[in-house]
């Protein structure tokens, strides 16, 4: 869809550029932040491995093995990245996220500037709707949103974070719960939500398997020499 470039297009656009070209300040990171819903595929049937001269194959059956959502942070200055998997993407899950990257990951920060798209969630009123008052307030006073323009959600560095991960990872099958149910079946249950992602390589990108080239049998044409003596 095509953005309209107008004054609004513009100053948010140059307030985000500015924050990516600020140098890095621990007291102030700026940390990108967006959500990617993913659907969980395993194989019905075993994948048969490549071989010398043979492609993997794989069958073109699949199984639905559910829905989660990845919240994902990614600091702009610095090599840091944190992936949360939860079971859904409402106010009442972006709020703990917020209150966790305060908290948790940069504790020492005096105030943390969150670029993010400007989905219904991702509002200071989503803090409110979750946490008592006061717990809101005060994670709030350490945060400062930043929101890219109306659909140019593209200008979000975490835009090219969640295409790597579906380049590396996301792209393959997902392994069932250790029960066998979908983990969308069981509700906050995203350890084995992880389990299945990490199953897949996302904790540790596999390097791809080497293609063979098949082999081209030789073959021994004949001279013309060879033809005119057979014709004589």
């Amino acid at each position: 869809m095509h953005s309209q470039v107008n004054a609004e297009f513009v100053a948010r656009m140059e307030d985000v550029l500015d924050l990516y070209g600020e140098a890095p300040d621990q007291k102030r990171p700026v940390i990108c932040f967006d959500e990617s819903p993913t659907q969980l595929i395993g194989e019905v049937r075993q994948p048969i491995p490549a071989a010398p001269g043979q492609l993997e194959r794989t069958d073109f059956e699949y199984r639905r093995n559910g829905t989660v959502n990845l919240f994902i942070f990614l600091d702009a200055h610095r090599p840091w990245r944190k992936v949360k998997v939860a079971d859904r993407r409402t106010a009442e899950d972006f709020a703990p996220c917020m209150r966790e990257l305060a908290d948790v990951h940069f504790p020492e920060a005096e105030r943390i500037r969150v670029v993010l798209d400007n989905l219904s969630t991702h509002s200071p009123g989503a803090l409110h709707a979750t946490l008592p008052p006061a717990e809101a307030r005060r994670v709030l006073r350490r945060l400062e949103f930043h929101y890219t323009p109306k659909h140019a959600s593209w200008l979000n560095m975490v835009e090219i974070e969640i295409g790597v991960l579906r380049g590396q990872c996301l792209d393959r099958a997902a392994s069932t719960t250790a029960s066998g149910s979908s983990p969308r079946s069981q509700p906050g249950n995203t350890n084995a939500t992880k389990a299945a992602l990490a199953s897949t390589g996302c904790s540790q990108p596999k390097k791809p398997e080497p293609k063979w080239p098949v082999p081209i049998p030789k073959q021994h044409s004949k001279s013309h020499n060879h033809c005119a003596k057979e014709l004589v």
